[in-house]
């Protein structure tokens, strides 16, 4: 038997005892820890910025915090039901912020650079639409076969530009590893010619060798956010 309850499964005297003594004890250890009239320090965070998508908020969506000069992720948190997403802690200087899309529909992610003025006051970031409004990778399509291209035979990329107003757009081509091999031009254009000689790195004014590669639209808006298209994989025979 229970020494809180009989046979009957009724409470005892002594279990009554018991809970209207403990009571007090418990709603002490359940009350805020107050020392001279303040309560617990409650972390706050000091930036913070929200998501939308087409004109709602958008939730669940990651959002990273990184060094610009660093491939290496500082915070990682995401969204919630308002599109909020907050960081704490955040030291004062520059930063990277990127938001991943999460729909079918939406941008593959967006980034944006912002200099953090101080660490003792709340920044607050302009809101960011992942949705890619129209978007799209369109040729060469997604793990398709390309013979090499040439001077004389080059590959057209082609993609659409997303309804709203962008600064600039430009392919980028790159290898398995992640190496960049190749950039268009920055315009406002929907498409750009490849001769298959390549100006980043390792590739700069060499002809590519056969394998597989990717591509993907980088898009620059006149709030100086940059948004990425999902990129389609490619091989060269």
């Amino acid at each position: 038997m229970s020494i809180l309850t009989d046979q009957r499964g009724q409470w005892t005297k002594a279990a009554r005892v018991f809970l209207a003594a403990g009571l007090p004890l418990l709603a002490m250890a359940c009350s805020v820890d107050v020392m001279d009239g303040a309560g617990p320090l409650v972390p706050k965070p000091n930036l913070q910025g929200t998501v939308m998508r087409a004109g709602g908020a958008a939730s669940d969506i990651e959002v990273e915090l990184s060094n610009p000069d660093s491939t290496a992720v500082t915070a990682r948190v995401y969204s919630n039901w308002e599109g909020l997403y907050e960081f704490f802690d955040v030291a004062a200087g520059a930063w990277e912020v990127k938001v991943s899309g999460g729909d079918e529909g939406d941008f593959d992610s967006i980034s944006l650079l912002l200099d953090l003025p101080t660490a003792d006051t709340l920044f607050t970031i302009a809101s960011v639409d992942i949705f890619a409004h129209g978007a799209l990778p369109l040729t060469p399509p997604d793990s398709s076969t390309q013979a090499i291209p040439n001077p004389f035979s080059p590959l057209r990329f082609a993609w659409e530009l997303p309804t709203t107003t962008a600064s600039w757009a430009r392919v980028q081509l790159y290898d398995l590893e992640g190496q960049r091999v190749w950039n268009s031009e920055k315009n406002l254009v929907s498409e750009a010619n490849w001769n298959g000689i390549g100006n980043e790195g390792d590739y700069a004014g060499e002809i590519i060798p056969a394998g597989d590669y990717y591509w993907r639209v980088k898009i620059h808006f006149p709030d100086g956010t940059e948004a990425k298209l999902s990129p389609n994989q490619l091989r060269f025979e």
